[in-house]
């Protein structure tokens, strides 16, 4: 008979005040934790007790190899050194440290894989100890990987063990399946050759028809065999512990591949222009009035009530008024203008560096601007600075442009018939030259020349007649062109007596 002794280990009551004199009076079977399972149980079959202490050298420590049922067994283990100095063992037990004892239903469940119900679970059930049997849990009970072992139980060694027995387990479940399906497939093809012949036997060969018929009669008796085998298959793995590997499977799978979005078209040149255009031609007036705003609420809620302004055409757009206004010395106007205009820069900025879409970034903006932020604050005054510094210079460039335009417009207007400018003639003209052109004096010219080497004075006076500050022969053309016109006007007076004489035939 067995007696269940329950005590609590952080009492500290050494064991012989537990158990009596009586135990340590009996003859104790002692064993390794290496010794293999086979071995203990013949070990039990001598029938000299059917519990054996498990001792594991001091010197030497081996690591457990064998599972001990810490809820199944007592542990007679609270002091070590007490218990070896009282146990009425050899001298041998006394050199090894006792980590606790197994009983001959701990053996037979780990060979079988199975629980046996014995006397001290009938006590534990009795008394309220015990959980849950494993049987009736089923498919709801979980691996005990987890649980708490002994201190003196090696438990990285206990659990490997139990996870290779366990994973060993799994693989000759899954071979004893994948067998089944082999021979099952085996013999539905071969029992589909065997129709097929019955079919061609039946027809052209009759002394065969009745043979394989009784073949086909006997494979499909093999059929309720193959159905006894799944179900069997079925209702171990139903039986079957949960465990870490086990306990959770993959319901659904779902792959996500991540690719670069579409990057818009690039606009040519012109299309920008055009669009620009159509732009400012459909918004002029509401860009304008937004320019004109300068208070930040009143800004995010003009943004907001049209959000379409908030795109580059608009920024384009104030860039180009805020340099017209600089051109026409506009300057109190274009710092006012070109506040707005960074305020819809780094709105566009902000959209860019968060790939979104700009209108979106309004709210965002403002929120930040008004935090008043001192870094965020400074990059705007500064970005707003170094803007109105660009449009000034550039509206310098311009009006240097327009200048030079108007003054090669009005160069091109007094070239003479050779092509040269005679106010640049004139001023490359020597002294006494120039000041012959400046006073109009003939005589004095021709006097300057003939006093200038020829080559020289050749060159002066082409240069003039180029530029037309001088007309050879001026005279003769002039009395030329008065008598063309009168020529001209004397055939006048000519058609016209012509023409009343033809009236006055026809009267």
């Amino acid at each position: 008979t067995k007696t269940l002794i329950k005590f609590d280990p952080d009492d500290e009551v050494p064991v012989r005040c537990l158990v009596g004199d009586d135990f340590y009076s009996r003859s104790a079977m002692f064993i390794n934790p290496d010794m293999p399972l086979f071995d203990l149980l013949n070990l039990f079959q001598t029938g000299k007790s059917h519990l054996a202490v498990v001792k594991q050298s001091k010197k030497n420590e081996t690591n457990l190899q064998i599972e001990i049922s810490q809820g199944e067994a007592a542990v007679l283990l609270e002091d070590v050194d007490e218990t070896n100095r009282n146990l009425n063992v050899d001298s041998e037990a006394h050199e090894n440290e006792i980590v606790g004892i197994i009983s001959l239903e701990d053996v037979l469940e780990e060979l079988l894989q199975e629980e046996i119900e014995d006397e001290m679970d009938i006590i534990k059930k009795i008394t309220g100890l015990l959980t849950i049997s494993k049987a009736k849990l089923k498919k709801g009970l979980i691996s005990d990987d987890e649980d708490d072992t002994h201190p003196n139980i090696d438990t990285p060694s206990l659990f490997r063990w139990r996870h290779q027995a366990r994973v060993e387990r799994m693989e000759e479940q899954q071979k004893k399946k994948e067998k089944l399906e082999t021979d099952k497939q085996s013999y539905q093809q071969r029992l589909a050759e065997m129709r097929q012949k019955l079919k061609i036997a039946e027809e052209n060969t009759p002394s065969e028809f009745e043979k394989l018929k009784i073949e086909i009669s006997e494979l499909e008796k093999q059929e309720a065999d193959f159905r006894k085998k799944e179900d069997e298959l079925k209702k171990e793995e139903k039986l079957t512990p949960l465990n870490i590997d086990t306990i959770c499977k993959e319901g659904k799978s779902k792959t996500l591949i991540n690719k670069q979005p579409a990057q818009p078209k690039e606009s040519t040149e012109e299309e920008k222009v055009e669009k620009q255009q159509e732009f400012t031609k459909k918004y002029k007036t509401e860009i304008c009035k937004y320019g004109m705003l300068h208070k930040w609420d009143d800004s995010k809620q003009y943004l907001t009530e049209h959000n379409y302004l908030v795109c580059e055409e608009t920024a384009n757009y104030l860039v180009i008024w805020c340099i017209d206004l600089e051109v026409e010395e506009k300057h109190d106007l274009m710092t006012h203008v070109s506040h707005q205009c960074i305020v819809m820069q780094f709105i566009l900025e902000l959209a860019r560096s968060l790939k979104t879409d700009p209108r979106s970034c309004v709210g965002a903006f403002f929120s930040r601007i008004k935090l008043g932020e001192k870094q965020y604050t400074d990059a705007f005054n500064e970005e707003l600075e170094s803007f109105r510094g660009r449009v000034r210079d550039r509206a310098r460039v311009r009006i240097e442009e327009a200048v030079k335009e108007y003054e090669e417009e009005e160069r091109k207007k007094r070239l003479g018939p050779g092509g040269l400018d005679p106010v640049e003639v004139m001023q490359s003209l020597p002294e006494n030259l120039r000041a012959c052109f400046e006073s109009q004096d003939v005589g004095l010219l021709q006097q300057a020349v003939v006093d200038m080497p020829k080559e020289e004075a050749a060159y002066h006076i082409q240069r003039c007649i180029d530029s037309g500050l001088w007309v050879p022969g001026g005279d003769d053309g002039e009395k030329k062109g008065k008598s063309d016109e009168d020529d001209k006007n004397e055939k006048d007076d000519t058609d016209k007596k012509k023409d009343s004489e033809v009236y006055e035939q026809v009267d």
